[in-house]
């Protein structure tokens, strides 16, 4: 219905049920027993310090706060040294982010802030994108460890600590991620599960759930190749030696895998922490179509781009011919900064990190001069296509051509085999 709707507007997910809840509302306990056995080990005086870091941008004033809220309630008073929350140039939007909530981020969000402890809110004065206000957090951190955080979750009791050990017991290495559990959109429901944990990538660059090895208990950290990019923590120091965020990438997406390679490569790992628990409200278009803010998608593309650029080496390839090509307003910027940078830190390359990190993925024999377009049929001026089909033994079919790689994109592999990018090469 309209109501519906509208409460839906701008968010994707209900603003008012949101609203209608307590901002320090109970958290019924989802650690597992083994999980909470371990937690009673942890010796917190010798775990490093906290900065959380919670970046937003036309935010839901009562998601945030609680979000906010539950980061302080949750954590050990002596470990939880700040809370940094940056706004990223919120502002009004027609029919999207109406002007009734902006305000509430402006003197009200001030005043709510100010009677908290430990929280300073920063406000950056144009839109600079997830990635370069993550780097205004850390920036002004200045706890040994930084967790980053989105705007719309919920912690719940003893998220830090396993975090925290972790990367003590790798001696900063690990970038850590928890296990990212499921707020409903619509009801608010907190559901253990269902979310993100040990998440693998396609060539389109997209990520992919996949297995881990938690342990014969579930509390061992495990192996990730790439994380979700939405929550993490990481030693403040090993973090900004690494790079900290690319910041030629704009607005958001990509910076995940660049992250994971990178990490990987020169000398970290990419974890997941099954015993710490975040829970996270994961949008949907059920009742709102409109995007919750604009963000073109070659813009998305040219993020993934720089990152095959820097760090896939002769694999990069793949990741071209997956994806549409970037038009000629929008070049892909500058990465002499980014391979100074991977080649200051004596990174592996990219296949030691298919062998090492990824071993089962498959990836095609590409030669050097290896072939990728669109197969078009001059007669009806259409190309083949997999119409978004990916499964096999679906049947491919033929579609006005649009040259923009995608569902038309085929690659000529090393053996004569003609490949499809959207299948994932197979």
């Amino acid at each position: 219905n309209d109501d519906r709707r509208d409460a839906h507007r701008g968010f994707c997910f209900n603003s008012r049920v949101s609203d209608s809840l307590s901002l320090d509302r109970h958290q019924s306990e989802v650690r597992s027993n083994a999980c909470q056995k371990l937690h009673s080990s942890y010796k917190t005086m010798d775990l490093p310090t906290a900065s959380v870091v919670i970046v937003f941008h036309n935010e839901a004033f009562s998601i945030l706060v609680r979000s906010i809220h539950t980061v302080l309630n949750h954590a050990p008073p002596h470990l939880l040294k700040e809370v940094i929350v940056v706004d990223d140039a919120s502002v009004p939007v027609e029919d999207r982010f109406y002007e009734k909530h902006w305000k509430r981020l402006q003197e009200e969000l001030r005043d709510h802030l100010m009677k908290l402890p430990k929280v300073l809110l920063v406000r950056v004065k144009e839109r600079r994108g997830l990635m370069v206000a993550r780097m205004e957090g850390i920036w002004r951190a200045s706890a040994e460890v930084t967790v980053f955080l989105d705007s719309h979750i919920e912690a719940t009791p003893g998220y830090l600590e396993p975090m925290l050990a972790r990367i003590k017991e790798t001696d900063g290495k690990s970038v850590v991620v928890p296990s990212i559990d499921t707020i409903g959109a619509e009801d608010f429901h907190y559901r253990q599960g269902g979310g993100l944990t040990v998440l693998g990538f396609s060539w389109t660059l997209g990520q992919m759930p996949t297995s881990g090895d938690n342990g014969p208990d579930g509390t061992r950290a495990a192996r990730s190749p790439v994380m979700a990019g939405g929550l993490l923590a990481s030693d403040r120091k090993w973090f900004l030696k690494l790079g900290g965020y690319d910041l030629d990438m704009r607005l958001y997406g990509g910076e995940e895998m660049e992250i994971g390679f990178r990490t990987w490569m020169c000398g970290g790992a990419i974890e997941y922490v099954p015993c710490s628990h975040i829970g996270h409200v994961f949008r949907t278009p059920a009742y709102w179509q409109g995007q919750v803010y604009k963000v073109p998608g070659e813009e998305i593309s040219r993020n993934k781009l720089r990152t095959a650029k820097v760090w896939m080496d002769d694999y990069s390839k793949l990741v071209e011919y997956a994806t549409a090509p970037l038009p000629e307003s929008l070049p892909i910027g500058d990465l002499s900064g980014r391979q100074e940078l991977r080649s200051k830190l004596q990174c592996k390359d990219f296949n030691w990190y298919i062998q090492e990190v990824v071993p089962n993925m498959f990836a095609p024999k590409l030669s050097s001069d290896a072939k990728g377009g669109c197969l078009r049929n001059k007669v009806r001026d259409a190309c083949v296509d997999t119409l978004g089909g990916s499964g096999k033994g679906q049947e491919l079919a033929t579609y006005p051509c649009h040259f923009q790689h995608g569902t038309q994109a085929l690659v000529l592999d090393s053996d004569g085999l003609v490949r499809l990018p959207q299948t994932g090469y197979r």
